[in-house]
């Protein structure tokens, strides 16, 4: 007997599911921003060279911003996707859909994995 292939059906395109995700990028985000601001009050150094570059030019303020930015085009990004399934064309936009959404799902495990690590490192300066 030959086994049975059950194809996964990958997510579609869902305000919902987008929203969750683009909050908890925003909460990551936030949780990275302000650890890594208690380090350096504490005398911490930031170790990524393109983020210590940016704290060397203008400081928590000018990373705010960057972070902003990042958050408010990948929800833009977002919203013209979830239009586009919406205006009738499904495997174009499905598949960017899966595409963003990887990719925030990514940046809110990387930072919150960096948040942990910051916090971790409190106690040590």
């Amino acid at each position: 007997m030959h086994g049975v292939r059950t194809r996964v059906e990958p997510p579609r395109p869902s305000g919902r599911r987008a929203a969750l995700w683009i909050g908890l990028l925003v909460a990551a985000q936030v949780a990275d921003l302000l650890t890594t601001a208690i380090d350096l009050r504490r005398g911490g150094h930031e170790a990524q060279p393109i983020t210590s570059e940016m704290l060397g030019r203008g400081g928590v303020p000018l990373l705010f911003l960057v972070k902003l930015s990042l958050v408010i085009a990948l929800a833009i990004a977002m919203v013209i996707t979830l239009r586009w399934a919406r205006a009738g064309d499904a495997r174009g936009p499905a598949r960017l859909y899966r595409v963003l959404l990887l990719l925030i799902q990514i940046s809110v495990v990387s930072l919150t994995a960096i948040s942990i690590n910051n916090t971790a490192l409190l106690p040590t300066l």
